[in-house]
């Protein structure tokens, strides 16, 4: 037996596992699995904002890049034009 057992530095995960010496690496923390290690070193960088916005037509939240409408029927009826306005 030419290893040693770890634990995973995943703190939701820490579960114990065999790595041979030749595969341990000099970085202090060491993962059972890629997904251990990614779900690590994903929540240490943020993610990209999402602005809220109201939408023009009803006045509700929606997330959106360029869009002033919620949805495809609010953006309709706010372009249709009234028999009063005609």
């Amino acid at each position: 037996m030419n290893g040693r057992v770890l634990v995973c530095a995943n703190p939701k995960c820490r579960k114990r596992f065999y790595r041979p010496i030749g595969k341990i690496e000099k970085v202090k923390m060491s993962f059972c699995s890629r997904s251990c290690a990614a779900s690590v070193n994903n929540s240490k960088f943020s993610k990209r904002k999402v602005k809220i916005k109201k939408c023009i037509y009803c006045n509700k939240e929606f997330k959106g890049d360029s869009e002033k409408y919620c949805s495809r029927e609010c953006k309709d009826k706010a372009q249709t034009i009234s028999k009063e306005e005609i």
